[in-house]
């Protein structure tokens, strides 16, 4: 089979970075971000993730922003039951960040069905993309590893984390992956900072 690697997100658009790498024995998702843009365009875009939860292995996330982590409540939700690999920080600031994106999609959901009702409009209510309980699971199903130690996530591959100067926990993701004796590497940065300035 070989090695693939399948954008679903950020491709042609900056926001919404859900990538899947396809290996012999797993598949990995790397990052599940929201989509963010018009309402109509970023309801429809982030109510399908573009693939069955299910079917994906593991999830590795780069970093806490919400184009990066933001849909991994859905993910949990709709079916996938595997580890979530990050650095204990992104960890960290995932319990707060969608835990406050959860907060947000209810209070929209609130809003645009008022306006509904007050327009006596003739439609279905809107639900919630994910709601605070749908967080969760993805914190239970998270696991922090730290920056520069080689991890075996899935067979055949390993995951090492190294600083990507970011933001607080954000991480340049390798996978070195053996492909039935044929070493590959894979290096997915995410967002990286600027050049010998800390955060």
């Amino acid at each position: 089979m070989g090695i693939e690697i399948e954008f679903i997100g950020a491709a042609q658009t900056v926001t919404g970075s859900r990538h899947i790498v396809h290996t012999p024995r797993a598949r990995i998702l790397l990052d599940c971000g929201l989509y963010q843009g018009r309402r109509r365009e970023a309801r429809e875009r982030n109510s399908h993730l573009g693939f069955r939860p299910s079917e994906i292995d593991v999830a590795v996330l780069s970093h806490a922003h919400i184009d990066h982590s933001g849909a991994l409540p859905i993910l949990c939700r709709d079916g996938f039951g595997g580890p979530i690999y990050a650095t204990p920080a992104t960890r960290d600031l995932c319990a707060v960040m969608l835990e406050d994106a959860a907060m947000i999609q209810e209070s929209d959901a609130r809003y645009l069905n008022r306006q509904i009702e007050k327009k006596k409009a003739d439609a279905e209510p809107i639900a919630p993309l994910y709601r605070r309980e749908d967080v969760d699971g993805v914190l239970r199903q998270m696991i922090s590893l730290p920056y520069h130690r080689r991890h075996d996530i899935a067979p055949g591959v390993h995951l090492t984390f190294f600083e990507a100067g970011h933001v607080l926990g954000s991480a340049v993701v390798v996978l070195d992956i053996d492909d039935e004796g044929s070493p590959h590497r894979i290096v997915f940065t995410g967002d990286l900072g600027r050049h010998r300035l800390p955060i």
